[in-house]
């Protein structure tokens, strides 16, 4: 990889791009507070699907392109048989390097690196850029229902993404990946790679922001029994559904809890979701709420118990730490996690919940907390200390600044 100094780091101008709306993606946000701290000047380029408009906002320059989000969902489907995305993100790159002077690039996502970089290039500024790798993208586009089928596979072409992944990693001259297993993966199947390029920075909880979100007492619209609490994208290969079969097995044992689920559900499981969680048995034992704003959280976590991630154990779910993992610890929740490798390791590490691998296990694991105030009260602090400690944003921002220095 090619390397770059800039002797006036601390004014360097860099330019984020991300492939969705600012206010959605909290990495994005969380790694532009981090970076402004740090002192540099930052500017995003990302979409609006209302209008077209620049504003400020976290300290930093955001350039939103609109775009409709249906013409936007049909151009990523065909964006490996047609790549009409890519060459529209090309020209907006090179529009977003030239009118702002940019001394690096920092573009969010794998299947970004090409047409950014020809952005780049098109511009005649010649900067580096720095790939965030924010998923195993090439098994995490396997694992969605809209690339599933005959026809959307054919389209989709999604096992492409094996074969492709070493080109695009090799447009990049610095990459960030969410886990130090994922890093040494990727050393070990591209020799090109070298390792003083990558750097780890894991989903951690921007706690500023949510030390800053009002708290509200959600009590009197939840079932006054222990709480568990899974929050995020709902879908099958998350664990929803073995999740709610223990669920249903321990209500009909007679343990009294409640279930929460708060996140939007995948288009492919809406039907057997709510199927499932409309049976007789879980009236009056489960809540479902489709979506709550990010400062609405911390009041949920301070009203539940225990702490649901119970991801299907695959390439994708191994690749980092999920985000909820550490939103989980920040409400100070013990967690029953699957023994996907990296959030398993945290949580055996520092005795923050329970781990389980086969279904059964998931219905123990569930049983023992819900049973164990004292034990629940004990690790959820534990987790807060860890957070706190170990994964809070600040100690990453030494190889924050070593890796832009270092362009």
């Amino acid at each position: 990889m090619r390397h770059y100094k800039n002797s006036q780091a601390d004014r360097m101008k860099i330019g984020m791009v991300v492939d969705n709306e600012y206010h959605s993606d909290v990495r994005v946000k969380r790694e532009v507070r981090l970076l402004k701290e740090l002192g540099y000047t930052l500017y995003v380029l990302c979409l609006t699907f209302d209008r077209h408009y620049s504003y400020k906002e976290d300290d930093a320059e955001i350039v939103s392109i609109y775009l409709p989000r249906k013409l936007k969902d049909v151009l990523y489907f065909f964006m490996n048989s047609f790549p009409f995305y890519e060459w529209w993100w090309k020209r907006k790159v090179r529009r977003f390097v030239s009118q702002n002077a940019l001394d690096v690039i920092h573009t969010h996502d794998l299947y970004m690196s090409k047409c950014v970089k020809k952005g780049i290039k098109a511009s005649g500024r010649g900067i580096p850029m720095i790939l965030d790798l924010h998923e195993n993208y090439p098994y995490a586009i396997q694992s969605y229902k809209w690339t599933q089928g005959t026809l959307r596979s054919a389209l989709v072409r999604p096992k492409s993404w094996i074969r492709k992944e070493g080109r695009h990693l090799s447009y990049a001259e610095k990459i960030i990946v969410l886990s130090e297993d994922f890093k040494q993966s990727l050393l070990n199947r591209y020799s090109f790679l070298d390792e003083k390029d990558l750097i780890v920075f894991p989903n951690v909880v921007d706690t500023q922001s949510f030390d800053g979100y009002p708290i509200s007492d959600v009590n009197a619209e939840l079932p006054q029994k222990p709480r568990l609490l899974y929050f995020g994208m709902v879908a099958s290969r998350r664990g929803i559904f073995r999740t709610l079969q223990s669920c249903e097995k321990l209500l009909h044992d007679g343990i009294d809890f409640s279930l929460i689920i708060i996140g939007p559900v995948d288009a492919g499981d809406k039907e057997l979701f709510f199927k499932e969680i409309s049976k007789p048995v879980f009236e009056n034992h489960l809540i479902y709420k489709p979506w709550i704003d990010l400062s609405e959280l911390p009041s949920y976590l301070y009203a539940c118990d225990i702490a649901l991630a119970p991801f299907d154990k695959n390439p994708q779910h191994e690749s980092g730490i999920a985000n909820k993992i550490f939103q989980y610890m920040y409400g100070k929740l013990p967690i029953v996690a699957s023994n996907c490798k990296p959030q398993q390791e945290l949580i055996e590490k520092y005795e923050l919940g329970e781990v389980f691998a086969t279904d059964d296990e998931l219905t123990e694991k569930l049983k023992l907390l819900i049973e164990n105030e004292e034990m629940r009260q004990k690790m959820g602090k534990k987790a807060y200390d860890v957070l706190m400690t170990a994964f809070h944003q600040d100690a990453f921002m030494p190889q924050f600044k070593e890796l832009y220095e270092g362009l």
